[in-house]
């Protein structure tokens, strides 16, 4: 009966470390998607503070300056399109690529868009920004 009693108590402790490892275990895994999940999210977002930030220098210097030396504000634009590309949705991608269309062809001699146009394009695009944050939660 002792010994019943005891092998009763042990298969009880085996059995509750085993549900416990294994709830760690699911549990620490959710933990590292999750902070995996944030550490691209801030980095996308660095990306796109970067590229509103260069797009919104390259219209103030066009219209401020009313400069049209192109080739010393759309090369960084450029590079952070390419990371958009790299990281980012496709829908994410298209609308800063239109953005940066309307924007070079501000730069160009004969504009057909306005600062109205690319002020909707860039909502556009801190709209597709959202919504794919809110699809990766």
């Amino acid at each position: 009966m002792d010994l019943l009693t005891s092998l009763i108590g042990f298969v009880g402790v085996v059995v509750g470390s085993v549900i416990s490892y294994v709830a760690t275990y699911k549990l620490k895994k959710l933990e590292l998607q999750t902070n995996e999940r944030q550490k691209k999210k801030d980095q996308l977002n660095l990306v796109y503070c970067s590229f509103l930030s260069k797009v919104s220098t390259a219209i103030s210097a066009l219209d401020i300056d009313n400069s049209k030396d192109y080739s010393k504000y759309l090369p960084p634009i450029d590079e952070e399109l390419i990371l958009i590309e790299l990281l980012s949705s496709n829908e994410v991608y298209m609308k800063a690529s239109l953005l940066v269309a309307e924007l070079t062809d501000l730069f160009a001699d004969e504009p057909s868009v306005t600062f109205g146009s690319i002020n909707k394009l860039k909502t556009d695009f801190v709209n597709a920004v959202q919504t794919q944050h809110k699809s990766n939660v």
